[in-house]
C-alpha cells in the first residue's frame, strides 16, 4: 500500500468511531510490563497505539529506544493515549491516559474518556486520577477525564481536562440555537492533594461559539456539538498560564490559570494577533512552548482547505499583538496528518508523531531531509521524545 492509500485508510479507520460499536477483543491484563525502563539520562520515545475504530481492543504503550526500536512494552485491556515522560525534581514519573468502557461518555466525539494512570520510574502504577466534584457537577454527572492532555506537577498535583455535554444559555441569538441544545463544554481542572484548586470552563465565555468552525450546528437538538474540540495544554514558563489548543476553533488561546480570563488568542476567526493566510493553522494540535520561546504545533490541515499537513513554529510579540517570526514545513510524501499528532524540536531537527498516520518522522528543518523514519503497528496519539 503506498504512503498516501495508508494515510486515507487510517482516517477511514478513524470514522468508524462514529459507528456502531464492536464487539469487546480478547484482551489481555492491564499493566503487563515487558521489557526494560530507560535510565533518566538514556534517549527514548514514548508511544501509545491503539485501535482507533475500537477502544475496546487490547493496546500497549511502548518505550523505544534510540534507533526507535521496542525496548518496553505495557499491555493495556483498553486503548491508550498520550504516554508522557515527567522528571520532578529528578524524580521520573510517567503517565497516560486508559479507556474506560463504563464511563459515561458523550457520543459521537472524537476523545477516549477514563483515567489518567501515573506510574514510577520502571513503569509500575502508583495510582489512577479522575475528574472530581466541583460546584454544582457531581460524580453522577461525569468523573472521566478526557485523554488529550494531561500536566503533572507533583504526585499529589496535577492539571487535568475533560469534556461535559452541557445545556446551556448564552449562546448568542444570531446563531439560532435551539431550545435543548447541549455543547461539548471543555473543563479544565487543577487538583492539589486530592481538591480542586481552580477550574475553567469554556462556556463561561461565550465569544467561542461564533468562533468555531466545525460541530457548531446549535440547531441540532440530538447531538451535543463538539464546537471547541480542545487538545492540548502548555504552562507558560514565563508566567504559569496555560497556553491550550483549540482544534474546532482553528485557535490557540492563552488562560489566566488564576482568574480564568483569556488573555489573548491566536489564529481563528476573531485572532488578537494579525495573520497571513501562509500563517493560518488548520485543526491544529500540540500546542506547546520550546526552548526558544517560540510556540511550535502540528498543523494538521483541512480535508478541504488545505489537506496536507506541516510543522508551524512561530514567536509572538504578546504586548504588540504581533507575530515577530514564522516558520513552517509541509511534512514529506504529501503526508494528511487529519487527526493528532506531534512536534519536538531538537538542535536541527524536528520530531514528529503523525498521529492518525502510523509514523514518526524526524526531518532536517534546514535542509528539509529525512532523518528518521518510522512506520508504527497502529495509530499513536503522539510520539513524544525525551
Amino acid at each position: 500500500m503506498n504512503k498516501t492509500k495508508l494515510a486515507l485508510a487510517v482516517i477511514a479507520m478513524w470514522g468508524m468511531l462514529f459507528a456502531s460499536s464492536c464487539k469487546k477483543d480478547n484482551a489481555v491484563p492491564a499493566d503487563t510490563n515487558t521489557g526494560t525502563s530507560a535510565t533518566a539520562n538514556s534517549t527514548h520515545t514514548l508511544v501509545g497505539l491503539f485501535n482507533m475504530g475500537d477502544y475496546t481492543a487490547a493496546s500497549n504503550l511502548q518505550l523505544l529506544d534510540s534507533t526507535l526500536n521496542v525496548a518496553s512494552n505495557i499491555n493495556t485491556s483498553s486503548a491508550v493515549m498520550n504516554f508522557q515522560r515527567w522528571n520532578i525534581n529528578g524524580t521520573i514519573r510517567y503517565t497516560y491516559q486508559l479507556y474506560d468502557p463504563t464511563a459515561k461518555s458523550i457520543a459521537g466525539v472524537g476523545y477516549i474518556p477514563g483515567s489518567a494512570v501515573l506510574l514510577d520510574e520502571n513503569l509500575k502504577e502508583i495510582k489512577r486520577f479522575r475528574l472530581l466534584p466541583y460546584g454544582s457537577r457531581t460524580t453522577a454527572d461525569i468523573d472521566a477525564l478526557d485523554g488529550h492532555d494531561f500536566i503533572l506537577l507533583d504526585d499529589n498535583h496535577y492539571i487535568a481536562m475533560t469534556y461535559y455535554q452541557k445545556a446551556v444559555s448564552n449562546i448568542d441569538s444570531s446563531l439560532h440555537p435551539a431550545a435543548g441544545c447541549t455543547v461539548v463544554a471543555p473543563i479544565i481542572q487543577e487538583v492539589q492533594n486530592g481538591s480542586v484548586v481552580w477550574e475553567w470552563d469554556a462556556t463561561d465565555h461565550p465569544e467561542f461559539y461564533a468562533n468555531s468552525v466545525e460541530a457548531n450546528d446549535y440547531t441540532n437538538t440530538t447531538k451535543a456539538q463538539d464546537y471547541m474540540h480542545m487538545n492540548s495544554m502548555f504552562i507558560d514558563p514565563k508566567d504559569n498560564n496555560l497556553v491550550c489548543s483549540f482544534r474546532n476553533q482553528n485557535q490557540i488561546v492563552k488562560v489566566n490559570r488564576k482568574t480564568g480570563s483569556i488573555i489573548w488568542r491566536l489564529g481563528g476567526k476573531n485572532s488578537d494577533f494579525p495573520i497571513t493566510a501562509d500563517q493560518k493553522f488548520l485543526r491544529q494540535h500540540d500546542a506547546t512552548i520550546n526552548s526558544e520561546g517560540h510556540i511550535m504545533m502540528m498543523d494538521n490541515g483541512d480535508a478541504t482547505e488545505r489537506p496536507y499537513s506541516r510543522v508551524v513554529e512561530l514567536a509572538i510579540d504578546e504586548s504588540a499583538k504581533t507575530i515577530s517570526s514564522f516558520k513552517s514545513l509541509q511534512l514529506p510524501y504529501s503526508l494528511f496528518c487529519q487527526y493528532m499528532g506531534s512536534v519536538q524540536k531538537t538542535a536541527n531537527t524536528y520530531f514528529i508523531g503523525c498521529g492518525s498516520v502510523p509514523r514518526i518522522l524526524e526531518i532536517n528543518f534546514n535542509n528539509g531531509s529525512v532523518v528518521a523514519d518510522k512506520t508504527l503497528s497502529s495509530a499513536s496519539y503522539r510520539a513524544l521524545r525525551y
